[in-house]
């Protein structure tokens, strides 16, 4: 009795904590990001913006200033959503690249930490990863 008394207490006062939701990778890879140890495209430079549409079928990649890139197509970047698990697999709408195959280039994002990940085709060695990529601070505090 003594128990459920002290549970009906804790219950009243709050004090009982419930599991968070496990993150998913669209609700962590949201946010802005740079790539690690390059300043031109780095926080302070040309960062980019990672969204989802609403359904989850379509990742927007933009950057901060258009990219002078010749293999960024334009200022935004649509990719379609294949697959989420166990990475996140899609390919860019309008891709010219093709694989050795000659199949279009699909890219998955390889999450190395919360606050950390890197870009792999799917026609490169399994443990092939682009440079790694790393969130920017949130600045004044807006999300």
């Amino acid at each position: 009795m003594r128990c459920l008394t002290a549970l009906a207490a804790a219950l009243a006062a709050g004090c009982v904590s419930t599991r968070p939701a496990d993150p998913t990778i669209f609700s962590v890879l949201p946010g802005t990001w740079a790539w690690e140890n390059n300043s031109e495209f780095g926080c302070d430079g040309n960062s980019q913006a990672i969204s989802f549409t609403r359904d989850k079928k379509v990742m927007l990649l933009k950057y901060k200033d258009e990219s002078k890139e010749q293999e960024i197509p334009a200022h935004a970047v649509r990719y379609r959503v294949l697959q989420s698990e166990p990475h996140l697999r899609m390919a860019i709408e309008g891709e010219k690249r093709t694989t050795p195959a000659g199949d279009p280039v699909v890219w998955e994002v390889v999450m190395l930490g919360p606050d950390r990940f890197c870009w792999h085709r799917t026609d490169w060695e399994p443990d092939g990863c682009t440079a790694a990529a790393i969130r920017c601070p949130v600045a004044n505090g807006a999300k």
